[in-house]
C-alpha cells in the first residue's frame, strides 16, 4: 500500500513540475507581451512635426544661410520683395532679429542694413552706432565704408565723420588692397576711376568703365577698364596689361 503511493507520488511530481513551467512561462509571456501589444492598439506612430525639425537643425527655418564673418552669419527668410535679413552665432542662434529689408556681412564689428527705406550701421547687438542715416550704404573696408546721401556717394570712418564729401555719382567698398572704383557725371556723361584707402586719386576719373579686380591683380591687372570702345587692363601707372 504505502509502496504504490510512493510510486503514484513519483509519477505525478514531474506532470506538477511541466505544469508550474508551463504556468510559468505563461505569466511571463502575459507580463511582457500583452502590454506592447494593448500599447500598439491603441496608439499611432508620431512622426517629427515640422516644428520639432527645426528644433532638431534650427538652420531649416532660413531660406538663406550666408558665410561667416566674424563669428556672424547672414541669414535671409522669405525672398523677393518679403525677404527679411538678420544674423546668427557658430552656435546657429539667431542673435540679431530677420527685421532687414537688406544687409551685409559684419566687418570691422559693423554690419550696413536696410529697414524702411533707409541705411544705417548696428554693432554686433543689432544697436546703431552711428546715429546718421543715409539713403544707401555698403560694408566697411581699410577703416572706411562707401555712403549715399542725396544721390551722392562719399566715404565716412568707424566714426561715422566724413573722410570724403559726398560727390560722387558711385562708389564701390575697398578691395582687400585698399582701392575702390568711383564715378562722376557731368554734362551727362558718366567717367570712372579709382582711389586708394587714403581716398587719393590713383587712376584718374576719365574711363568710360572702371571694374577693380579682386584676383589679377597678382598679374599687374589692378583694374579693367574701357575707353573708346576698347576694354583692358591697367596697372597702376596705367599701363595697358595683355591678356594672354
Amino acid at each position: 500500500m504505502g509502496l504504490g503511493i510512493i510510486k503514484t507520488n513519483l509519477l505525478i511530481a514531474p506532470l506538477r513540475m511541466a505544469n508550474n513551467v508551463f504556468y510559468r512561462l505563461f505569466v511571463f509571456y502575459l507580463m511582457t507581451f500583452m502590454p506592447f501589444y494593448s500599447y500598439s492598439q491603441n496608439k499611432t506612430v508620431a512622426f517629427p512635426s515640422q516644428n520639432s525639425m527645426q528644433s532638431i537643425d534650427p538652420l531649416k527655418k532660413y531660406d538663406c544661410v550666408f558665410e561667416y564673418n566674424e563669428g556672424l552669419a547672414l541669414v535671409r527668410r522669405g525672398s523677393g520683395v518679403k525677404s527679411k535679413y538678420g544674423f546668427i552665432d557658430k552656435n546657429k542662434k539667431e542673435i540679431i532679429p530677420c527685421i532687414y529689408d537688406s544687409a551685409w556681412k559684419f566687418s570691422s564689428g559693423k554690419a550696413c542694413v536696410k529697414k524702411d527705406g533707409v541705411c544705417f550701421y548696428i554693432d554686433k547687438t543689432g544697436k546703431q552706432i552711428i546715429t546718421q542715416i543715409y539713403d544707401d550704404g555698403k560694408t566697411f573696408s581699410h577703416g572706411l565704408a562707401a555712403v549715399k546721401l542725396n544721390n551722392k556717394w562719399g566715404y565716412i570712418n568707424s566714426g561715422g565723420i566724413v573722410i570724403v564729401p559726398f560727390i560722387y555719382t558711385s562708389a564701390s567698398a575697398h578691395n582687400d588692397r585698399g582701392y575702390a572704383a568711383v564715378s562722376i557725371t557731368e554734362d551727362y556723361s558718366t567717367k570712372y576711376g579709382m582711389i586708394d584707402s587714403q581716398c587719393n586719386i590713383v587712376i584718374p576719373l576719365k574711363y568710360d568703365y572702371l571694374r577693380v579686380n579682386l584676383y589679377d591683380h597678382l598679374n599687374g591687372k589692378e583694374a579693367q577698364v574701357k575707353i573708346n570702345g576698347q576694354e583692358f587692363y591697367i596697372d597702376l601707372n596705367e599701363n595697358k596689361i595683355d591678356v594672354e
